[in-house]
């Protein structure tokens, strides 16, 4: 009995490496969704920055 579960487990394992991939296709994925988050962040902190200078400079014509 120990021998068959010995063997479910390593196959267990082997198949949940493979569904996860190595360390560094982790590592990759990893820093690509922490770009996309980054640019993300980018893009809404320009678009805030620049609706602000936007309402500056409309009250200051009135």
């Amino acid at each position: 009995m120990a021998m068959v579960q010995n063997k479910l487990v390593a196959k267990a394992e082997k198949e949940y490496e493979y569904l996860t991939g190595d360390e560094a296709t982790r590592r990759w994925q990893e820093l690509r969704e922490k770009a996309e988050r980054d640019e993300i962040s980018a893009y809404d902190t320009g678009k805030s920055d620049g609706e602000k200078i936007r309402y500056k400079t409309w009250n200051k014509r009135w």
